[in-house]
């Protein structure tokens, strides 16, 4: 089983915006540099420390890394109350979000190391690479954006 990376670059006024979604191939190295995803061969890059999720994601972003929980609804993004606390009991998930003091929203049980880069970093990954094609492309995106981040998880 490998290990695949959903990456989004998001844009920020008022507020981030999504502006791309990735499809990124998968690249152990890179997974390495970025978050200290599995890296097998002894890369020798310096691995990157994740920071979670943004809290201030885009709505995109958002829906795309959550599940709304509801016991109404069936569906592709949306999980019962009893499996999203057994879920979350057993730390595949974690309470994203709650209303009226009930669990509305769960990490997806699958994804996991989220993190998120600016430009800045982004670059400094992209110079302990090397080079590296699909990176330079989505740097060369970020840089037309003024305040751009990458946000990114992994699965399984």
């Amino acid at each position: 089983m490998g290990c695949d990376i959903h990456a989004y670059v998001e844009d920020y006024y008022e507020g981030y915006r999504c502006f791309a979604k990735l499809h990124m191939w998968r690249n152990y190295r890179l997974f390495a540099a970025l978050a200290g995803v599995r890296d097998y061969d002894g890369s020798g890059v310096e691995p990157g420390v994740p920071r979670g999720f943004p809290d201030d994601a885009s709505f995109t972003v958002k829906n795309d890394y959550e599940l709304t929980v509801t016991d109404d609804l069936e569906g592709d993004h949306y999980v019962s109350t009893k499996e999203a606390l057994a879920w979350v009991y057993a730390g595949d998930s974690r309470v994203t979000r709650r209303r009226d003091g009930h669990v509305a929203r769960i990490s997806h049980p699958d994804w996991h190391t989220p993190s998120w880069l600016t430009l800045r970093e982004l670059e400094e990954v992209g110079r302990r690479l090397g080079d590296h094609v699909e990176l330079n492309v989505v740097l060369a995106m970020m840089r037309s954006l003024p305040n751009s981040r990458m946000v990114f998880w992994f699965d399984n």
